[in-house]
């Protein structure tokens, strides 16, 4: 391990700079290299980087023509950056690896389409609503999915039920509301929640915009508790 002889202005000094990390001690001043540790990766993260591998494996095999049907695609798709309050177009190659991330999403062992959609997605027609029962959180939908949509459960984990939640929601599930099915109950722990959902078209996915349904609270429960508050 390096050390270095540094003058009294100097002396004290430590900290890191790039990757090397500087400390003054009884033996002077020493420079070693930062520690690399593992980045944690959850099972959500873990899916979501192998969609991406996916993508872009299948990016690299397009010709030439197939990018530039991409790139005129993109052209019609439009993006509003909420900070600037500009809009402005993708690129072909990040309007597919959108596209294919949230596809992969859906559909997870259907091939990828090399094709841009050639329609305009038109979303469902109803709405959700959400309670808390019996230690989950449950999703009521007032319609049924077309044949190739389904709609997509979002959450938020929240510190407390006075916190205002973020723009950051994590998908849970995707549902297939039906006549005979017309709600989904989701089991999480105990806490407090913020959901939305949307509706995914499973054969390009194309989504429409996330709606959200406030906050819910899901408390332990129990058969017992249920009977004694009963």
């Amino acid at each position: 391990m390096p050390k270095a002889q540094l003058n009294d202005l100097f002396s004290a000094l430590s900290g890191s700079l790039g990757d090397v990390v500087i400390t003054s001690g009884k033996r002077g001043t020493v420079l070693r290299k930062k520690p690399a540790f593992p980045r944690p990766t959850s099972p959500e993260q873990k899916i979501t980087e192998n969609c991406l591998v996916t993508a872009n494996t299948v990016w690299s095999t397009f010709t030439s023509q197939e990018a530039e049907m991409w790139n005129d695609y993109a052209l019609t798709v439009t993006h509003h950056n909420a900070q600037a309050d500009t809009r402005y177009h993708p690129t072909g190659y990040h309007a597919f690896i959108a596209l294919t991330l949230k596809f992969l999403q859906v559909t997870p062992t259907v091939i990828v389409p090399r094709t841009p959609p050639t329609r305009k997605f038109t979303p469902d027609d109803f709405t959700v609503t959400l309670k808390s029962e019996n230690g989950t959180l449950i999703f009521l939908a007032n319609g049924i999915n077309s044949p190739n949509t389904e709609t997509e459960l979002l959450l938020q984990v929240l510190p407390n039920p006075r916190r205002k939640p973020t723009a950051k929601y994590h998908s849970e599930m995707f549902v297939k509301f039906t006549a005979l099915a017309p709600f989904y109950a989701l089991t999480v722990v105990p806490g407090a929640y913020a959901a939305a959902y949307r509706f995914v078209d499973t054969e390009t996915g194309q989504m429409s915009p996330l709606v959200t349904l406030g906050k819910a609270e899901v408390a332990l429960w129990s058969a017992k508790s249920e009977k004694k508050a009963a």
